[in-house]
């Protein structure tokens, strides 16, 4: 989708209670996609005047949003070249921190979400929560000082965390892979306690914002209903809803890991304390486990003839050539997705679904029988389907793109940004 169909389809299209608000939020909106525009070009886009794009680019210069980049080119006619414009990226900065099992990683991105610098450390004691959020705020105070920056340079700073989070309230429910924690924790309580500092802090499901950095390269989402499913040794997702994180009244939504696709306590007990859930029926592990199952009746197979060990990129590129072996290996997994999709479909009916994770590397063969399979029953053939895609995100970056990106869009909404003109 355009740019130009995204401002006119977009939030900011409705009707504003603020013109002059929504006119700089418009220049900005535009100037975050494009790397320098014109006042001519900015007018085009949006249907102003010249003299009034002017005169906001001067404001929005005057409060450092934007920069001017000196002359373009002149036209084919001739004349003055115009003064570019582009959006004062560096006017802050934005952090986005990720707690793992066993590590913190802490990233600094600019407003365009370009990755500045990188810190990862490890918690000096798992086990005890006030140790781990001291590593928290030493990491951040670490990569903001290492990075030549001071605290007031600093937008925000937000967390991910395993588990279950009220972001609302600022709240690790259930950490589910640092149960010594505790639960019901305070934790940006507790952060802005160790970093009083700094402006915003905030705290969501790593997963969530794994989801959320879709809207990076792929704006035209937030006009959609879309779900992200995300899957590897542990799995999430989340659900967007026109640009908006669905989070549920405890920040349960996008757990997706743990519906229950095979009711049966012969399978392995999942981490949630449940068995059969679709984080543990799809793993990497799983995969393994069922080739062992079956492997006696494949020994034609290339996959078993090559001696090595057996791992899930071998699987999905030997499904993509054929192999008989990897073929029925990929069916078992496809069909755990395919009731976790299909119910999903009956819940949310999203228009897009996104898969995150290790099976974006999956190939044709996943993709396109997982997508036959969900429709083969004549109540999921409607006319408007939705759209099955992989992701472009890297599973290493996702969390810390779709934290910064989750800031930065805060920014840009903020109300005191925009100062009213007639003030000026």
């Amino acid at each position: 989708m355009s740019i130009d169909k995204r401002m006119a389809s977009s939030p900011l299209s409705r009707k504003p209670k603020n013109i002059k608000h929504y006119n700089q939020r418009l220049v900005l909106s535009l100037l975050r996609n494009l790397e320098t525009m014109t006042a001519s070009e900015i007018s085009e886009r949006i249907n102003l005047s010249v003299t009034s794009v002017t005169k906001i680019l001067a404001l929005l210069q005057k409060h450092e949003l934007v920069k001017a980049m000196g002359k373009g080119s002149s036209t084919e006619e001739g004349g003055k070249k115009p003064e570019l414009y582009a959006l004062n990226d560096t006017h802050k900065y934005l952090i986005a921190v990720h707690s793992g099992i066993g590590y913190i990683d802490c990233v600094l991105y600019d407003l365009k979400c370009v990755l500045i610098n990188k810190l990862s450390n490890k918690y000096r004691n798992q086990a005890s929560y006030e140790n781990c959020m001291e590593d928290i705020a030493l990491a951040v105070k670490e990569l903001v000082r290492s990075s030549g920056l001071v605290p007031e340079d600093i937008y925000g700073v937000v967390a991910g965390f395993d588990g279950i989070v009220d972001s609302d309230n600022g709240l690790l429910l259930f950490p589910i892979h640092n149960t010594a924690w505790g639960r019901n924790l305070a934790v940006v309580e507790k952060l802005k306690e160790l970093m009083p500092e700094y402006y915003k802090i905030s705290i969501n499901n790593g997963s969530r914002l794994s989801g959320y950095a879709e809207f990076l390269k792929h704006p035209d989402y937030k006009e959609e209903n879309v779900m992200v499913i995300i899957s590897g040794s542990f799995t999430g997702g989340c659900v967007l809803d026109h640009g908006k994180l669905v989070e549920g009244a405890n920040g349960l939504v996008g757990e997706f890991g743990h519906i229950t696709v095979v009711p049966d306590k012969a399978t392995e007990k999942c981490a949630c304390g449940n068995y059969g859930c679709f984080e543990t029926m799809v793993s990497p592990k799983a995969m393994i486990r069922y080739a062992g199952e079956i492997k006696d009746e494949y020994q034609d197979s290339q996959l078993l003839k090559n001696g090595d060990k057996l791992n899930y990129s071998g699987i999905f590129k030997a499904s993509n050539e054929g192999d008989a072996f990897a073929c029925k290996i990929m069916d078992r997994m496809i069909s755990y997705f395919v009731m976790l999709i299909r119910n999903m479909i009956l819940i949310y009916n999203p228009r897009v679904i996104v898969l995150q994770g290790i099976y974006n590397q999956a190939g044709d063969y996943f993709l396109n029988k997982l997508q036959r399979e969900i429709h083969s029953l004549p109540f999921f053939k409607i006319e408007k389907e939705f759209t099955l895609v992989y992701s472009d995100i890297s599973l290493n970056h996702g969390c810390f793109t779709g934290g910064a990106l989750y800031l930065a869009d805060q920014y840009f909404n903020e109300a005191e940004l925009f100062i009213n003109q007639d003030q000026q």
